[in-house]
């Protein structure tokens, strides 16, 4: 899953039909007799012909996102299946965290720093912000319905947040400006992702098992409640009976939840969604951008290709 336009597939589909465009051009054109204007002219109507192919296939993805955040139902916590699923409730803290620029209190954030740079002279003088620093956090969290709550590991994520944070430092080249989104406790959040078992867990779950088995190694005492022969020793079948009585006495220590172990993360290659906008809000917010880029796309190629075909035709590219 992806929540943001897959440049890459946007930008070779567009290249595809760009390409066969002038190659149909090509096919049916002849002898160019073309002045340096009407070369100018060409240039820009060609270059506007593959900004509205461009923007139909953006227009496309967006509303393939649309598509896809409204075919997921939505799932109690209680009784939400294994794979994918959507969520709705209210974020609440697992660790202490503070957001990276303000160290606001939160339980998930993003940051972006960006500094201006100038380049050329006169009419050639160009400004352009670049990103000099960005990140999100991957600290868990948990969301909370009525019927219960699961953890939320935000690994491979993308975040549709409102930004709460701005401020810009200078005017000119050097200049820089600071973003950051984040979610505070408590919070209304939507959530698409992957329910499994949880890394962060299944993580602390190996770690407590490793120090209790140093535990019975470094202690004759422990070790001689495993000791079923009495011999001093534990062998594969006595240390293995230690190691399971152990993993069942810790699921005991962290509770009966059958949610106890799950958590709700992206997978490698596929992104989970936070969100602290409705699922109404988001599908409208895609449809519109869908629209527009899909509309604009549309008619600037109509427009465009119009124009270039008079173009071509005056000139005798291709006949009339």
């Amino acid at each position: 899953m992806d929540f943001q336009p897959r440049i890459n597939q946007v930008i070779r589909n567009a290249g595809i039909v760009t390409v066969l465009i002038f190659f149909a051009l090509l096919f049916l054109g002849y002898d160019i007799r073309l002045g340096e204007n009407e070369l100018k002219l060409l240039i820009m109507l060609a270059t506007l012909l593959v900004l509205s192919v461009f923007m139909f296939f953006w227009g496309w993805e967006l509303f393939g996102i649309k598509s896809m955040i409204e075919n997921i139902p939505t799932s109690k916590i209680r009784s939400m299946p294994m794979g994918i699923v959507e969520l709705k409730g209210e974020a609440l803290a697992k660790y202490s965290l503070l957001t990276k620029l303000n160290g606001i209190n939160c339980v998930f954030y993003k940051y972006k720093v960006e500094r201006m740079t100038v380049t050329g002279y006169g009419k050639n003088r160009r400004r352009a912000w670049k990103v000099i620093s960005e990140g999100q956090s991957i600290t868990p969290f948990y969301v909370r319905d009525s019927t219960g709550s699961v953890l939320i590991e935000p690994f491979n994520c993308d975040a549709l947040l409102e930004r709460k944070y701005y401020h810009s430092e200078g005017y000119y080249d050097g200049a820089k400006r600071y973003s950051e989104w984040y979610v505070s406790p408590g919070e209304k959040l939507y959530v698409i992702g992957y329910a499994g078992k949880s890394r962060d867990v299944m993580a602390g779950r190996k770690e407590k098992l490793l120090t209790r088995l140093k535990e019975i190694k470094a202690s004759p005492e422990e070790s001689a409640k495993y000791d079923l022969s009495g011999d001093g020793n534990l062998d594969d079948h006595e240390w293995m009976t230690a190691v399971e009585e152990i993993k069942k006495a810790i699921a005991l220590e962290e509770g009966s939840d059958d949610l106890c172990d799950v958590a709700v993360s992206g997978q490698k290659g596929e992104k989970m969604l936070i969100s602290d906008k409705s699922e109404k809000d988001l599908i409208s917010g895609f449809a519109l951008k869908s629209f527009l880029c899909i509309f604009a796309g549309l008619v600037i190629f109509a427009v465009s290709a119009h124009f270039l075909l008079g173009l071509l035709r005056s000139s005798g590219l291709i006949e009339k």
